[in-house]
């Protein structure tokens, strides 16, 4: 998807256009660009942040989400990777965002389960079915917690990442890829590849493009922001966040959040 990288407008530009009733003017620029600026911005919306590196992994994103590379996406659980994976692929020509974690399926069916199989191909295939690769089509798969990906599987996902194709389990027939690929880890994958747990040839493959999402403990100061985001009426003020458990990150937030609506409650410190 071609576009003039350097003339990414500023969301805000466009927002202000459409109120001022110049709709379409901005809807030319987005043609001419190649790019939904408002499909990306509604969902990066909701990463909520003033944190000047956040900031600027933002706009990264609006300039990623233009081209199809595969982009890995690293940070701790709860810090917002799916959030970021969904605003990369908002500027799809399909809008399906299709996501596993590859952690929480079976080993054996992981490949079935991405590629498909046809039937026959193993006991219970009693008919051809497509993999999420294939039912992805022309919007975005998001592969979450790539790293627990077995060293088999990571040399045919190479393959697909490199020729574009995929075969299904129990067929010789090669299809065209069309999804745009996005992946995701919490775990260190140079040191898994020093290990060996990890191919280094599909890391130089998925690390192109690496957008690193910090935790809360290291942005304390978008923890207000975001609580009040959950939780309009919170006494943010009352609350020292440098003595709060925020293991969970976000998701901490949300458990916060959901006690004090419900309860009253203020976490312990």
């Amino acid at each position: 998807m071609a576009t003039d990288k350097q003339q990414i407008p500023d969301p805000e530009i466009l927002r202000e256009l459409r109120a001022a009733g110049l709709g379409a003017e901005a809807d030319k620029i987005e043609q001419r660009l190649g790019i939904n600026l408002g499909a990306i911005t509604n969902v990066l919306d909701k990463f909520v942040t003033r944190d000047p590196d956040c900031m600027k992994l933002k706009e990264k994103v609006y300039k990623l989400a233009v081209e199809d590379d595969c982009v890995l996406i690293t940070g701790a659980s709860g810090t917002g990777k799916e959030l970021i994976a969904k605003a990369l692929g908002a500027n799809r020509k399909s809008g399906r965002f299709v996501a596993i974690n590859v952690s929480a399926i079976p080993r054996e069916l992981v490949e079935s389960t991405l590629f498909g199989y046809v039937k026959g191909a193993f006991t219970g295939a009693v008919a051809d079915a497509e993999g999420l690769v294939q039912y992805a089509a022309e919007g975005t798969l998001f592969l979450d917690e790539i790293g627990d990906l077995s060293l088999d599987l990571q040399s045919k996902f190479l393959r697909v990442l490199q020729d574009r194709k995929v075969r299904r389990v129990g067929s010789n027939k090669e299809e065209d890829v069309k999804c745009r690929f996005i992946a995701a880890t919490h775990c260190d994958l140079q040191g898994m590849v020093k290990e060996k747990l990890f191919r280094l040839d599909l890391y130089a493959r998925l690390s192109t493009f690496i957008l690193a999402i910090p935790s809360l403990t290291q942005r304390l100061s978008d923890v207000p922001h975001i609580v009040k985001a959950l939780a309009p009426n919170y006494p943010v003020e009352q609350v020292d966040w440098s003595k709060v458990d925020l293991s969970y990150n976000v998701r901490s937030l949300e458990q916060y959040a959901r006690r004090y609506n419900v309860l009253g409650e203020l976490p312990s410190q």
